[in-house]
């Protein structure tokens, strides 16, 4: 119910309260995941439950935003950028190498664990290969999951996409070597 003198409250001088700043130490990120991997848990526990289509769906969609939100702060304050496409498009797009639909699915059907599905390859690709050629059957698809790059060759993608210093042959980086150079977490 409308509350004429609550905001008149609000007017008066209130002012919200501070929020904490994110701990980004390793020991701080961990902790995050952590959590994440807990309300991911209890919502992955949902959609087993016999749930309306409605209620399914929107399930769905907020363990999905969880998971995207995990890996993106994973990857990035971890490792700052697994990988990064050469272009000089400013325009950039922090793209699930394994489509996220693909592999959250994965994981909520107990195929890989959450500390895998953290850690799947992310790349820092231009708006231009990612509008150009990551669309159609590849926008949520992928042909390998041993060769995770592979889903961009067979998109036509250029290979100007690096790790460092390493230029990635996209017929022969297997998700071994990823996880060679980018260990799994431990939570």
């Amino acid at each position: 119910m409308f509350n004429l003198k609550k905001i008149k409250h609000l007017e008066s001088g209130w002012k919200p309260n501070k929020s904490p700043s994110r701990d980004t130490s390793v020991n701080g990120l961990k902790q995050s995941m952590a959590w994440f991997k807990k309300e991911v848990e209890n919502y992955k526990k949902q959609l087993n439950k016999k749930l309306s289509n409605n209620d399914w769906v929107e399930c769905d969609y907020y363990v999905k935003l969880l998971i995207r939100r995990a890996q993106k702060l994973y990857t990035e304050k971890m490792f700052s950028k697994q990988y990064f496409e050469k272009h000089d498009d400013d325009a950039r797009k922090h793209e699930h190498l394994i489509p996220l639909g693909i592999s959250a699915t994965a994981y909520l059907q107990n195929h890989i664990p959450f500390e895998i599905l953290l850690g799947l390859p992310c790349v820092d690709i231009s708006s231009e290969s990612d509008s150009a050629y990551l669309k159609g059957e590849w926008k949520d698809n992928t042909p390998s999951w041993s060769l995770p790059f592979k889903r961009y060759k067979v998109a036509g993608v250029p290979e100007k996409i690096y790790t460092g210093t390493i230029k990635i042959p996209f017929n022969k980086w297997t998700l071994k070597d990823h996880f060679d150079i980018f260990p799994v977490i431990k939570l």
